[in-house]
């Protein structure tokens, strides 16, 4: 046997394990939109909106989000529920084959807490987000002038932590 038949044979088998180990990565997760409304003034709590899309034939489960620029980010669904809003934490979400899931203010959101440094309107800094098979994604937010997200001053309540 040759060099060049052993390493043509090596690349076939590499080729072949490829298409038969199905594997689901982070590339195929889509992020758009991504944008956290700037605040007027000093907040301890922000919120953080953007579009998900899983392009694969698989459910893929999200079960973190990070960021330097914050001390921690969680997932929170609001809900109204007989004229009363609620808001609950969310330890992991699965988004299913082809599903878009869509962050947005009175629905899913992140929670983002106590920012590193002051963001203006048009900063944009990394988010990763971490899925159950260990991968991860990272994208850029940006600080959005957003008329239709109104800084709030009203509590959340907040149920125990849930997974969906």
């Amino acid at each position: 046997m040759t060099n060049a038949w052993l390493i043509r044979h090596y690349a076939l088998m590499l080729v072949l394990a490829s298409i038969v180990c199905v594997e689901v990565t982070a590339g195929s997760i889509d992020v758009s939109d991504a944008r956290m409304p700037l605040q007027p003034g000093v907040a301890s709590v922000y919120a953080g909106y953007f579009t998900l899309q899983n392009h694969s034939h698989q459910t893929i489960t999200l079960v973190g989000v990070s960021s330097l620029v914050f001390s921690s980010i969680e997932i929170h669904e609001s809900k109204l529920t007989d004229g009363v809003f609620s808001m609950r934490r969310l330890t992991q979400m699965s988004i299913k084959p082809h599903q878009v899931v869509e962050f947005k203010p009175a629905g899913l959101h992140l929670m983002m807490r106590n920012m590193a440094s002051e963001k203006i309107l048009g900063d944009s800094f990394p988010v990763t987000l971490t899925f159950s098979n260990g991968d991860a994604l990272e994208f850029h937010m940006t600080v959005a002038n957003d008329p239709a997200i109104r800084p709030t001053s009203h509590m959340h309540l907040h149920d125990n932590p849930i997974d969906i």
